[in-house]
């Protein structure tokens, strides 16, 4: 799965994704607790994944790597959006934010592929 490696076992794992998804998706803006998490999760230093979109992008590249991410604006060019894309395997999300959109698809897509271990 990701290029980070985690210490929980599967069960756990994935109920804190589940969690951090759910937190995500109701994030209007930069939140430190999700930032913790994250870093937390992941065995990452802290960082500011949701006030960043470098920083958020990097963390793309450290879960999943082989992954390719886009970013942009919805039809009316008004919210931020994000796809991560393997094959035909596709993640997407709308969000207030581009660091928010990133970690919406982002973390949609490390819980699928957390699911083929």
């Amino acid at each position: 799965m990701a290029a980070v490696q985690r210490d929980q076992p599967q069960t756990h794992y994935s109920t804190d994704l589940g969690r951090l998804a759910e937190a995500l998706e109701t994030a209007s803006g930069a939140d430190k607790q999700i930032d913790a998490t994250i870093a937390d999760l992941f065995g990452l230093d802290p960082a500011e994944f949701t006030s960043s979109a470098e920083v958020s992008r990097r963390l793309g590249a450290q879960l999943l790597p082989r992954w390719e991410l886009r970013v942009g604006y919805d039809v009316c060019g008004i919210f931020p959006t994000a796809t991560v894309s393997l094959g035909d395997r596709r993640h997407s999300a709308v969000a207030p934010t581009v660091p928010l959109a990133v970690l919406r698809a982002l973390i949609s897509a490390v819980i699928d592929e957390s699911s083929f271990e």
